[in-house]
């Protein structure tokens, strides 16, 4: 069988060592583009990815294809529907990257509540006037807002606890009474009116698309900082750039955007009060190997006629023996 990776940084030793040992090919085929994908792709038994968008038109083209892992979570560069029409399983390694992420959120909050990124600028031009970095918020009594409850959100809630936070929390899919003490399940209406922090770790849905637009951020708190590690169109950037420029909003702190990479003419680029990340939450060594080694599982399983564990198009199986 024939496996290709599409990301050099998922071709791990672990990984060539689990094909190797299992007799099957290998091939590592960085693909940036459509081009690129057809090219390499089409004589593929399996694929894994993480970045590479499979279009309809990809999926298509890919006759021998029984499996595309995407190493992450999200499947959002995917054709799910092109793909359960093909025949192809697609399945995600979710849960690898909860302490990664959460870390994140937690580095942002503080990056941006002690203004730590403007500081450092001053210090490296010779400036120790910190009234040019002012207001630098204490963060005891102020409330967090999560939205997105999963894995990601409750590690969130519990690495922020010791800063002295009240929790607010929306999440359609919630029980009213969740079992982590301490947080208020409330509606996103009054999450986004009352958050003096807002974290956004929900997936990108159709609901969920553009969710933080102009009527939202008109009704946040002046001083509220939005954070952002899940998906960039959550965010309706647009109507972020005008919260940031009429001061609706305090600051943001992104790690995912709309575009990715961004163009050089983002209008996000010219606020001081804006750290924008690359798409690098998730990422560490050990996230790295451990998400190859999941994704190079299930391809495995699927060799050996078996479902995957974390199977996304589940209705795929409707239409199996």
């Amino acid at each position: 069988m024939k496996v290709v990776i599409t990301d050099d940084l998922f071709c791990t030793d672990g990984i060539k060592e689990m094909f190797a040992a299992a007799g099957h090919e290998l091939g590592l085929r960085p693909c940036k583009t459509e081009r690129d994908l057809l090219k390499e792709i089409p004589p593929a038994n399996a694929v894994i990815t993480t970045s590479a968008r499979f279009s309809d038109s990809i999926i298509q083209s890919l006759h021998d294809c029984k499996i595309i892992v995407r190493c992450g979570v999200g499947v959002d560069n995917i054709d799910l529907e092109a793909a359960t029409m093909k025949g192809i399983y697609v399945a995600n390694t979710p849960g690898l990257y909860v302490e990664e992420v959460s870390t994140h959120v937690v580095g942002l909050l503080v990056a941006l509540s002690r203004k730590i990124f403007l500081a450092d600028r001053l210090v490296r031009t010779g400036d120790y006037d910190f009234s040019l970095i002012r207001p630098v918020l204490e963060l005891r009594g102020k409330t967090l807002g999560v939205i997105g409850m999963g894995m990601v959100g409750r590690a969130v809630v519990e690495k922020t606890r010791p800063f002295g936070f009240s929790y607010l929390v929306y999440d359609p899919h919630l029980d009213a009474s969740p079992d982590i003490a301490g947080l208020e399940v409330t509606t996103f209406d009054h999450l986004i009116e009352n958050s003096d922090f807002i974290s956004v770790n929900c997936p990108l849905t159709p609901e969920t698309k553009g969710l933080l637009g102009e009527n939202a951020f008109g009704r946040m708190k002046p001083s509220a900082i939005v954070i952002n590690t899940a998906r960039g169109a959550i965010i309706d950037e647009p109507a972020l750039v005008k919260a940031l420029e009429s001061g609706r909003v305090s600051g943001a702190g992104l790690d995912v955007l709309v575009e990715e990479p961004p163009g050089a003419d983002n209008p996000l680029f010219r606020f001081q009060n804006v750290i924008l990340t690359p798409h690098i939450a998730w990422y560490s060594e050990e996230v790295i190997r451990k998400m190859s080694l999941a994704a190079g599982a299930e391809v495995l399983r699927v060799f050996r006629e078996e479902a995957p564990q974390c199977l996304v198009n589940k209705e795929i199986m409707l239409n199996r023996p």
